[in-house]
């Protein structure tokens, strides 16, 4: 007698609505979160011989992958890519990889972060102003330096410089001479001086460790304003106290002058 409401067909325009909204929701978020334009570069170079690898970038992390193959890969995202010169290129027995601020902006900073796969034999140069450094597998050294964010070293011999303003340095597998320095963060090191090396681990404020191969052969220089300074190695002192060792592990065939303000030292 009496006629029912068309309330099924309400019910779906309403669970339409509502499957729709999150949707939209989501792309909206999207939209918002991100840093449009993004671009995705990804170059390969032959090489053969020893190359050097030189990276300069203003903003944002580098990855470097060492590998036994014959070429380099360099992959890298930009974030806002028109406010970017990008430039990735092999001159004779190098790649250049550079990145620049073009021009001025607002709101979020321009960034690229750089991931690469290169011969183990390569030689580094990596420089950011903004972001970590990761080296894995290059069995030479180089220079690395950002000025925030940590830098790590896994695997490798020969000469190694590391800096960074704000940050820990972690070298670890490493044989050969190094150069550690950080204004804000830890240093650590695992791995074996050689012989005729001069060396310095240097932090402004955090610790410093430094863990040595079996039977080290170092003449340890160690001070700190404010910490303690140890060696579980045998050593013949020179000059000691709380804040400060000096003396000879082994035969003392490589130098080792470690530097903290703030923080303690231990050589193990």
């Amino acid at each position: 007698m009496f006629n029912t409401p068309a309330r099924p067909t309400i019910r779906l325009s309403i669970l339409t609505a509502f499957a729709v909204l999150p949707l939209l929701f989501a792309v909206g978020c999207d939209e918002l979160g991100s840093d449009e334009p993004i671009e995705n570069r990804d170059d390969t170079f032959q090489v053969s011989g020893a190359i050097t690898l030189d990276v300069d970038v203003f903003n944002g992390g580098i990855t470097v992958t060492g590998s036994d193959t014959r070429s380099v890969r360099v992959q890298s995202v930009l974030k806002r890519a028109d406010r970017i010169d990008y430039e990735a290129i092999q001159t004779g027995s190098g790649i250049n990889v550079s990145a620049n601020r073009k021009g001025s902006t607002t709101g979020r900073s321009p960034s690229v972060s750089v991931e690469i796969t290169a011969p183990s034999s390569s030689v580094l140069v990596l420089r950011t102003s903004n972001g970590a450094i990761e080296v894995r597998g290059i069995e030479t050294g180089g220079t690395l330096r950002t000025s925030n964010g940590r830098v790590t070293v896994v695997g490798g011999n020969g000469n190694l410089r590391a800096d960074t303003s704000n940050g820990t340095i972690d070298v670890s597998d490493f044989t050969g001479s190094v150069e550690l320095e950080t204004s804000n963060g830890a240093v650590r090191f695992a791995g074996e001086l050689v012989a005729g090396s001069e060396n310095e681990m240097t932090s402004s404020n955090g610790s410093v460790n430094v863990n040595l191969d079996d039977d080290p052969s170092v003449k340890l220089d160690a001070s700190t304003s404010n910490g303690s300074v140890s060696s579980d190695f045998p050593i013949v002192v020179t000059s000691s106290g709380r804040n400060h060792l000096e003396g000879t592990i082994g035969d003392g065939d490589a130098d080792l002058n470690v530097r903290t303000s703030n923080g303690s030292i231990t050589v193990r």
